[in-house]
Parts: structure tokens; C-alpha cells; sequence
């Protein structure tokens, strides 16, 4: 078999299912993923990126990353997204929730069926509203005011060289600042610090 009659049986895969649904399928990534690994599309064009843009109609980048979803997740995240639509973080967060038979929901598996995709984007949603929030990261605040006094060192060096433009952001960058600089006496000086100190 030549690499072009290969190639072309692959892509005539992908087409003849790209007829039945507007969404990548599994058999569709993997039928891509081949053709990308083997380099088949040499045939045809000298780069995976004008293949893909020329002869499947997408970018590199989305077929890449549905090559890189498939790897990660498998089939259940292109059967899902055939009935609801779910980004990959999404179903990285309510993975514990999908099976191969559908999604566990309210101790009920519903499975993936077009019959059922009313209660599944119902599950989608619901699991992804019950989600905890992710804590906030806490302010490093030696590290904040080691960022802060190498700006404004930089800025007194180059404060000449500014553009009025600029000059307006660092005035409005110092109004922000400028409670901190009125902040109740004793705020920002080190615990033994007087305030009456003599010169």
C-alpha cells in the first residue's frame, strides 16, 4: 500500500464520519493522530500545520489538542462532547463522574445517548456548579515588595525617558498607592521601630 493510498483511505474515514456529527469523534482523532505520527501527510503537503488547515479544515492547534485530550482523557470525552458541549478542564474536574457506560448523577449512571442528552447537560452543569472553589493563592508579600521597589527604582532611573502616556499610568499607579503612604502611624516600620526617632 502506497502512503498516499493510505493516506487517502484515513482521511475518507474521517470525512464519511464528519458527515453524521459537526464535532470530532474519537475515531476521528485517532484517525488524525496516525496520519500525524506516520507523517503521512508528506503525501501531500511538506507540514503537519498546512496539512491540517488545507485537508481537514482546522488549525494544527485544534487538531493537536484534540490529539492531546484523546491521550488524556480517551474516548468518553469526544462521546460526551458529541452530546454536550465540555472543555477539557471541565471533564478533568467531573472525571470521578464519567464511566464508560455515562455520567453518575445523583447515584443514577444516565448514559450517553442522544435520547438522554437533556439530563446529561443537566449532570454537566450541576457537576460543575457543585465544584468547590479553588482556595485563593496566598499574597507573597516579600516577594510582592521586592517586585514593587525594583520597579520603582527602575522608574526613577527612567522616569526622564517616559512618555507623557506612561508618566499618566505611573501618577495613577502612585494615587493607587497613596493610602498605603498616609496608612496609620507605625504601619510598615519594623516592630522596634520608634516613632519619635532623633536625628
Amino acid at each position: 500500500m502506497t502512503p498516499d493510498f493510505e493516506l487517502g483511505s484515513w482521511l475518507g474515514r474521517r470525512q464519511a464520519m464528519a458527515t453524521c456529527a459537526a464535532r470530532a469523534t474519537a475515531s476521528d482523532v485517532a484517525c488524525l493522530r496516525y496520519i500525524r505520527d506516520h507523517k503521512l501527510y508528506k503525501a501531500h503537503t511538506s507540514t503537519w500545520a498546512d496539512f491540517c488547515s488545507n485537508y481537514i479544515g482546522a488549525s494544527k492547534t485544534q487538531i493537536d489538542l484534540d490529539i492531546r485530550n484523546a491521550e488524556e482523557f480517551g474516548d468518553q470525552f469526544f462521546i460526551l462532547n458529541q452530546l454536550t458541549r465540555v472543555s477539557p478542564a471541565a471533564y478533568r474536574a467531573i472525571s470521578p463522574n464519567i464511566t464508560r457506560e455515562g455520567i453518575v448523577f445523583r447515584g443514577e449512571i444516565i448514559p450517553f445517548t442522544e435520547s438522554r442528552i437533556t439530563e446529561i447537560s443537566q449532570a454537566v452543569d450541576t457537576l460543575r456548579r457543585e465544584l468547590p472553589t479553588a482556595p485563593k493563592p496566598r499574597l507573597n508579600v516579600s516577594r510582592a515588595l521586592q517586585i514593587l521597589q525594583s520597579a520603582v527604582s527602575q522608574l526613577e532611573i527612567h522616569y526622564a525617558t517616559l512618555t507623557p502616556a506612561q508618566r499618566f499610568v505611573v501618577s495613577a499607579v502612585a494615587r493607587r498607592l497613596s493610602p498605603i503612604g498616609h496608612a496609620p502611624a507605625g504601619l510598615g516600620r519594623p516592630p522596634d521601630a520608634s516613632p519619635y526617632t532623633s536625628s
